[in-house]
C-alpha cells in the first residue's frame, strides 16, 4: 500500500454476524489525515506504530484499539471508541464526542503536545477506565465531557480548561506544574490539588476528597463566581500568592496558609464544624465565620 494514498481504514461494512476483530500488525506512516471506522460488530486493533505529520479520526460504533505507542503528530478526533489496551499514548489536539477507555493496565494519555495547527482544541469525550491524563504543549486543551477515569491529572504546560462540571474525575489527584494552568469554568470537584503552576477559578473548585496531604505553591486568580472548598480529612497547604477574592470554605480537614499572601486580603473564609484553618504566617482576610477550629 502506498502510504500517500491512505486516507481511510473502514471496517464498518463487514462483520454483521458479530464478534469480529481485525488486527493490523504493520506500521503505518501517514502523509494525509486518516479516518478509521470500526463497525458495530467489527473492531480494529492496531499493533503497529502509526507515525507521520498527520492526524487520526476515529469513527463508527465499534472499538479501535491502539496496542502500540503511536508517534503521529497531527490531531486526534474520537467520535467512536478508542481503547488504549494498557498502552501509553501521546496525542496532540484532542477533539470529538466519543469514548476513550482502557481495558488493560493503567495507561497515560498525554494531550496537547503541540497540536498540528497550534490552536485550542475541545474534547467532549467520555474518558473512562484506568487512565492518567497528562497535559503538555502551549495550546489550550478544553475538556467538557464526562470523565470517570481512575488515574491522576498532571498539567505540565499550557492550559487545561474544565467545563460543565464533570470534566475531571472527582477522585483524581491534580498536579499543576510551573508552566501549566488549570482553568475551571464550571463548578468542579477533584481529589486533590498540588503543584506550583496557575489556577484560574471562574467557578468553585472543591478539593481534598481523596484525604491526602498536598501543597499548592502557585498562583490562583478568580472572577466573581470563583471559590474554593476544602473537603476530606487531609491537609491542604496554600503557600503561593493568591488573589482570588471570593469565598473559601473549609468543610473538613485542615487548610494551612503560609507566606502571608495565601489568600486575598478581602477573602471571606468559612470554617465549618469538621474543618480547621491553620495560619502559619501573618495573614489578612476579609471575614471569618463558622463553628470550626482556627
Amino acid at each position: 500500500m502506498e502510504s500517500g494514498s491512505l486516507t481511510e481504514i473502514d471496517a464498518s461494512a463487514v462483520g454483521a454476524g458479530g464478534g469480529i476483530k481485525d488486527t493490523i500488525s504493520f506500521d503505518i506512516e501517514l502523509t494525509k489525515n486518516v479516518v478509521i471506522t470500526a463497525g458495530s460488530n467489527h473492531d480494529l486493533r492496531f499493533e503497529g506504530v502509526i507515525s507521520g505529520a498527520q492526524g487520526v479520526d476515529i469513527e463508527g460504533a465499534g472499538t479501535v484499539e491502539f496496542a502500540a505507542t503511536n508517534t503521529y503528530t497531527g490531531d486526534t478526533t474520537v467520535n467512536g471508541t478508542l481503547d488504549l489496551v494498557g498502552v501509553d499514548q501521546v496525542v496532540n489536539g484532542l477533539e470529538g464526542t466519543g469514548t476513550i477507555t482502557n481495558s488493560g493496565a493503567l495507561a497515560s494519555l498525554t494531550v496537547g503536545s503541540g497540536s498540528a495547527t497550534g490552536s485550542a482544541k475541545t474534547s467532549e469525550n467520555l474518558i473512562t477506565g484506568d487512565i492518567s491524563i497528562i497535559k503538555e504543549g502551549s495550546a489550550k486543551q478544553t475538556f467538557k465531557g464526562v470523565s470517570t477515569y481512575t488515574g491522576t491529572t498532571t498539567i505540565n504546560a499550557g492550559i487545561l480548561e474544565l467545563q460543565e462540571g464533570s470534566a475531571v474525575t472527582d477522585t483524581s489527584a491534580v498536579t499543576v506544574n510551573s508552566l501549566g494552568t488549570l482553568e475551571v469554568d464550571n463548578n468542579e470537584t477533584v481529589g486533590s490539588l498540588a503543584g506550583a503552576g496557575s489556577v484560574t477559578l471562574n467557578a468553585v473548585l472543591t478539593t481534598g476528597g481523596d484525604n491526602s496531604a498536598t501543597e499548592f505553591s502557585g498562583t490562583t486568580t478568580s472572577n466573581k463566581d470563583g471559590g474554593l472548598i476544602k473537603q476530606g480529612t487531609g491537609k491542604f497547604t496554600l503557600s503561593g500568592n493568591n488573589d482570588y477574592k471570593f469565598g473559601v470554605t473549609v468543610n473538613a480537614g485542615i487548610l494551612e496558609l503560609q507566606n502571608g499572601s495565601a489568600l486575598a486580603d478581602d477573602n471571606d473564609v468559612t470554617v465549618n464544624a469538621s474543618g480547621t484553618l491553620e495560619v502559619d504566617t501573618a495573614e489578612t482576610i476579609g471575614s471569618l465565620a463558622g463553628p470550626g477550629c482556627v
